[in-house]
């Protein structure tokens, strides 16, 4: 992206594919594995969410936890969560690896987004509210951690650092 000479449309396909991967980086079914393609396998309804008819686990995760906490607009969230980041925990999310970007994600995927005992893909399950806050609790805090990296990451790259 940094490199001069070139065209604003590759930088704009980088900034893309960055911004994707940053984000898939932090969504806990892209970083485990229960044996039911990423979540995709597994369905679902959740207390308090409008149920549709094509509910899986991970179009929840992907979709339907974030618009629960996104209030009206995505710029709502985004202030939200800004105000909520105490600058130590940004300096410590910022330094941590990338590997420590995906084993926190696997470690959100197998003790919250699975649970104990694990979602099955055997029928289709209710998730309860105390299910869901804690979803969205982690929705929200894996927001914010990926947008203090991805902040980081371009920083670095941009040499505004």
């Amino acid at each position: 992206m940094a490199a001069p000479g070139t065209d604003a449309e590759e930088r704009l396909f980088a900034l893309k594919f960055l911004l994707h991967f940053v984000g898939d980086m932090h969504q806990p079914l892209h970083s485990s594995d229960n044996h039911d393609r990423g979540g995709n396998s597994v369905k679902v309804s959740a207390d308090g969410i409008k149920h549709q008819s094509k509910d899986e686990l991970h179009g929840y995760c992907d979709t339907q936890f974030v618009d629960a906490i996104a209030g009206k607009s995505p710029k709502t969230l985004a202030n939200q969560l800004l105000m909520q980041i105490a600058p130590e925990q940004a300096t410590l999310w910022a330094a941590a690896s990338f590997e420590e970007w995906a084993m926190e994600a696997f470690m959100i995927a197998k003790n919250d987004t699975y649970g104990t005992p694990p979602l099955s893909k055997a029928t289709p399950q209710n998730l309860d509210a105390a299910y869901v806050a804690r979803a969205e609790k982690d929705v929200a805090q894996q927001l914010s951690k990926a947008g203090v990296r991805l902040a980081s990451v371009l920083n670095k790259a941009l040499g505004s650092n």
